[in-house]
């Protein structure tokens, strides 16, 4: 849970980082009023993206919010984040990925090799070739 938590805090000061690196010119919005923070306001980057500013308020409060692919997508796209900061947004979005433990992995394998070994078929198979 905690990691949860931390990812979620993770989340919500990477999207406010990029956020900041990000004019409103170059996507055809206004620079009439003066900004108190430099970077796109929340509320240009939720339109830009397609979802509402109260769902992106809490996305960016790293709140407990379910985010679909495409929206981590269009998200990587408006940010025009790269590659690596593409992978880095969906795994604070997603959380860690749990991968096998290799030893156990390996583990598993074997018993999969002996008791395909067993296998009647492969036993006659093995004394027609000796």
């Amino acid at each position: 849970m905690r990691e949860r938590v931390k990812g979620r805090a993770g989340l919500a000061d990477f999207l406010q980082s990029r956020r900041a690196r990000l004019h409103p010119e170059p996507f055809g919005l206004p620079m009439f009023q003066r900004r108190r923070a430099s970077g796109l306001r929340r509320e240009e980057l939720a339109q830009l993206v397609g979802v509402g500013i109260s769902w992106y308020m809490w996305l960016e409060q790293g709140r407990d919010i379910q985010v679909s692919d495409q929206v981590l997508e269009r998200l990587a796209s408006i940010l025009r984040l790269n590659e690596e900061e593409r992978r880095h947004l969906f795994r604070l979005a997603r959380g860690p990925v749990a991968l096998p433990d290799e030893a156990r992995s390996e583990r598993y394998i074997s018993i999969l090799l002996r008791a395909i070994l067993k296998l009647p078929v492969l036993e006659a198979a093995e004394n027609v070739v000796r």
